[in-house]
């Protein structure tokens, strides 16, 4: 199952975890069908699956290190299709091709049923999951989730894919980066961590190329929403864009049984800009709803 392995997969994905610091990070490629998928475990506990969101593909890791040093957790961050040192994307991109990959690793990694956990782009591929193998997911939490039915949303993704189908990655990320940040991000970006703009650059035609078009065709609805029947935990910043404020409530009108928390301060990006804050709601969540098998 695991590709280059030098432990047993029991070494490699449990332990004790001692102390405050966060254990190192093991990452290995896990055979999942005819593709393989990167995942880091850290810590030691419950496992948490962490889907990586679009574009950066180690925002979500602070949160990782967060919900692990809680001390009750094993996070399992991965990287999708496209990311990483896992298999390139090929053919038709959508949602439910990426909820089925983290359907199939659940199931190769025997950790079902799972905690399940997304954020903006990945939030969309956990509450797809949740809907298509109810079997595999034992609570998810949704951060941010895209609004896939907002006209305003809908067009900023088709001017996007537009850009990059006639004048390439790097110019589709100038556009979206300025639009988001300013037009200095990359001096920004550089600054707060070096290597950000390389990272980003090494990943657009991923991003602009699958993760854009796969956001233009879901659509998440009653009809979905029906088929999750576990726990939700639903986080947004409450400084989000109306849009991402729309879809929260848009959301929890579809799953009235779903918790919903707001992190002051925070906008879109809470996941990596508050992970402290997100990592404790997390935590209280899954302690509610932990595996007492």
């Amino acid at each position: 199952m695991f590709e280059r392995a030098r432990k047993p997969a029991s070494a490699l994905w449990s332990g004790p975890y001692t102390g405050n610091r966060v254990p190192m990070h093991r990452s290995r490629c896990v055979k999942v069908g005819g593709i393989s998928l990167e995942v880091d475990a850290v810590g030691a506990g419950e496992p948490v699956v962490i889907i990586q969101t679009a574009l950066d593909a180690d925002e979500l890791r602070p949160l990782a290190g967060q919900v692990a040093r809680l001390g009750r957790h094993r996070s399992l961050h991965y990287h999708r299709r496209g990311y990483g040192r896992s298999s390139p994307v090929d053919g038709e991109a959508s949602i439910a091709r990426d909820a089925a990959d983290c359907r199939d690793l659940i199931s190769a990694l025997g950790i079902a049923p799972a905690h399940v956990l997304g954020a903006s782009y990945s939030a969309a591929v956990a509450m797809t999951l949740a809907s298509m193998a109810p079997e595999q997911t034992r609570t998810v939490t949704a951060i941010e989730a895209p609004p896939g039915r907002s006209p305003e949303f809908r067009a900023a993704n088709a001017r996007l894919f537009d850009t990059f189908r006639r004048q390439g990655a790097a110019v589709a990320l100038d556009e979206f980066m300025t639009m988001l940040t300013g037009p200095h991000w990359r001096v920004e970006l550089d600054g707060a961590h070096a290597g950000s703009v390389s990272a980003l650059e090494r990943d657009a035609a991923t991003f602009f190329g699958h993760d854009v078009p796969a956001l233009q065709s879901w659509d998440f609805d009653s009809a979905q929403a029906v088929r999750i029947t576990c726990p939700v935990l639903y986080i947004g910043g409450a400084d989000t864009w109306p849009i991402f404020e729309r879809m929260r409530r848009e959301t929890l009108a579809v799953l009235p049984h779903a918790q919903s928390e707001t992190i002051t301060g925070a906008g879109h990006l809470v996941a990596s800009t508050h992970p402290v804050e997100t990592a404790h709601r997390v935590f209280e969540f899954l302690e509610r709803h932990a595996d007492t098998g």
